[in-house]
């Protein structure tokens, strides 16, 4: 995630935005984030390339009364951001009525004794990762003249 913002010389946040890079997934419904069992297409997906150079812009008003004005960028990785409530209860209702759905014992024993595991021990290991790494920071300062 990349977050611009402006203070004044008092350190006033005037100013502040982010644009958010990476893709989720979406299920057959539309719904995201999707399981990746359930996976149908990507919702969002604005990637940062390697060896590309991207440019963002950034519009604010010009601040009355302030002689400077200091612009900070941060450019941050986020390694696992957990699904919103709603995403988690789906999700969890996907796996209750794959359970009760099961054709065998045997389709219900891999989906409780290796799926469901599995999973818990991924999300885990993801969650150890956050907080989010700082990748790159920028501080310029700018004079304003008189209008």
């Amino acid at each position: 995630m990349l977050r611009f913002w402006a203070q004044d010389e008092h350190g006033n946040e005037l100013f502040s935005d982010t644009r958010e890079y990476g893709f989720n997934f979406v299920d057959p419904k539309g719904n995201e984030p999707a399981m990746v069992d359930s996976t149908s297409g990507r919702g969002y997906e604005v990637v940062l390339e390697p060896e590309v150079t991207r440019r963002e812009s950034f519009a604010f008003p010009r601040p009355e009364g302030s002689r400077r004005l200091e612009l900070k960028a941060t450019l941050t990785y986020i390694f696992f951001v957990p699904p919103p409530p709603d995403a988690m209860n789906r999700m969890q209702q996907d796996i209750i009525a794959r359970i009760q759905t099961a054709k065998t014992p045997e389709e219900k024993d891999r989906i409780l004794n290796e799926e469901i595991p599995a999973r818990m021990r991924s999300m885990n290991i993801l969650a150890t990762t956050y907080p989010p790494v700082v990748m790159a920071s920028v501080t310029k300062a700018l004079e304003i003249g008189r209008r």
